[in-house]
């Protein structure tokens, strides 16, 4: 006999009657829990200092604590919008002393001398925040960087937008943070396939100074060493952040210790043309296998593949954004495919 505990025995209304019971729904062990932590950089205006551990509930916390426009605001924003699920929390470093900011530049300038610009706007992209001018028959090339310097307000661009002094037709884009993360600050004209520059406007990018000394983030995994993070988060790409991540999560994918995890990351560039770490000999050689590509079961290095390739995003942004698509992917295995991401 089946006995109900929300329909009565003693019914006598004809009919058939459906009764879900829950309460033995849940069997075996408890799920696996996801509590994620992203590393990076923040500004001097955060109101939480650098190694301290802070829970991010939606990008506002993340902007109040480390900066509005900081790595970390950005890292957070980014894993936040596709996962409002996963439990976030994040932790802050300092600009390294000795780390040197990205500079980019673009130069303004007309195809023609003799001719006008034509009237148009000027659609410039900064890390795939689009900033936009009017130009009119009488613009110059000096004014058309005045005027984007002044319609650089928004606060969370990656890099700040100044002219250059000897040459005022000469845009500077320099990074907020020091460090080689700063190198993959998008600079472009023209994202969409329906923004058109004036026909007589020509621009000339470079890249004046290159970014370089990253922070170890050795410091900031000490100070979490203690808690179980399943998927840490990183936007450095060198050799010497990797081995530090990569020593971290290896002892957690031991027997005898029950907090395994998957570290992300990524990379610019499609999956052809990037190489792999082994490759490039960026890691120590217990790390991986002298000539072999580095496959490391405890991180995911997110390529771009051919189709996004061209995404002005940076790559700290796609990081935190290529957690959801991976680790959430009940589809997908994401142990042993660090190599592949």
């Amino acid at each position: 006999m089946v006995s109900f505990s929300q329909i009565p025995s003693d019914t006598r209304v004809p009919g058939a009657y459906i009764e879900f019971d829950s309460s033995r729904a849940q069997r075996g062990l408890p799920g696996m829990p996801h509590k994620a932590i992203i590393i990076g950089q923040r500004l001097a205006a955060g109101q939480v200092a650098a190694l301290a551990p802070t829970l991010i509930t939606n990008a506002e916390t993340a902007a109040s604590a480390f900066g509005r426009g900081s790595m970390l605001h950005a890292m957070a924003s980014a894993f936040l919008t596709p996962n409002d699920a996963t439990e976030l929390w994040a932790i802050a470093l300092d600009d390294d002393g000795a780390g040197v900011k990205a500079v980019k530049s673009a130069t303004f300038s007309k195809v023609d001398g003799g001719e006008d610009f034509g009237s148009g706007i000027v659609n410039l992209w900064i890390g795939g925040r689009r900033i936009r001018v009017s130009v009119s028959d009488d613009t110059t090339p000096a004014e058309i960087v005045t005027a984007l310097v002044a319609a650089a307000t928004d606060p969370t661009l990656p890099a700040v937008l100044t002219a250059d002094g000897g040459t005022p037709e000469k845009l500077l884009v320099t990074a907020r943070h020091a460090g080689a993360t700063g190198n993959d600050i998008d600079v472009r004209l023209n994202y969409y396939s329906d923004e058109r520059s004036p026909a007589n406007l020509a621009v000339v990018f470079a890249t004046d100074t290159a970014g370089a000394g990253d922070p170890e983030i050795d410091t900031a995994l000490a100070a979490i060493d203690g808690d179980w993070w399943t998927e840490p988060v990183m936007p450095y790409l060198d050799g010497a952040n990797y081995a530090h991540l990569h020593d971290f999560l290896k002892d957690r994918f031991d027997a005898r210790d029950m907090r395994d995890g998957v570290g992300f990351t990524a990379r610019g560039g499609n999956l052809r043309r990037r190489p792999y770490l082994g490759q490039w000999g960026q890691l120590p050689a217990h790390h991986h296998d002298p000539g072999s590509r580095f496959s490391d079961p405890a991180l995911g290095d997110r390529g771009r593949l051919c189709r996004c390739c061209r995404v002005p995003d940076p790559d700290r942004s796609r990081a935190p954004a290529s957690h959801t698509r991976v680790a959430r992917c009940p589809a997908r295995q994401v142990r042993g495919s660090g190599h592949a991401l």
